[in-house]
């Protein structure tokens, strides 16, 4: 419990706002010596009404999200989709680790915007 708590605080006290270009740029890491988490992100990202979903991402934004070894990248798309990549591969499929990895991306963004 007192590791989770530190960990938050982490994410908190590591929050990087700037106002220098479109929106904002957040770095959010933390380490409790068995799961690394990196999460990233630049410009404005939107997510939908119950903070389930990425609903937008400004123009020259993106987000990054590593956990260990596994890492998400996430940009704008064409016809208002979005582009993937997991783990370094471009992918329309996230799969079942992908999604899984987009769930914990959108829940750590929703926490950030939160400022918790």
């Amino acid at each position: 419990m007192r590791t989770k708590k530190i960990a938050l605080l982490a994410l908190i006290i590591a929050s990087i706002f700037t106002a220098c270009h479109t929106g904002t740029h957040v770095i959010v890491a933390s380490d409790d010596n068995n799961t690394k988490i990196k999460l990233e992100y630049w410009g404005t990202v939107v997510l939908n009404s119950d903070k389930s979903a990425i609903a937008s991402i400004s123009h020259d934004g993106f987000i990054d999200y590593k956990k260990n070894d596994e890492e998400l990248h996430i940009t704008n798309g064409s016809n208002g989709h979005f582009n993937y990549e997991l783990n370094g591969n471009k992918t329309g499929d996230l799969g079942f680790n992908g999604r899984a990895l987009l769930t914990e991306t959108i829940q750590k963004i929703a926490r950030v915007q939160a400022g918790h």
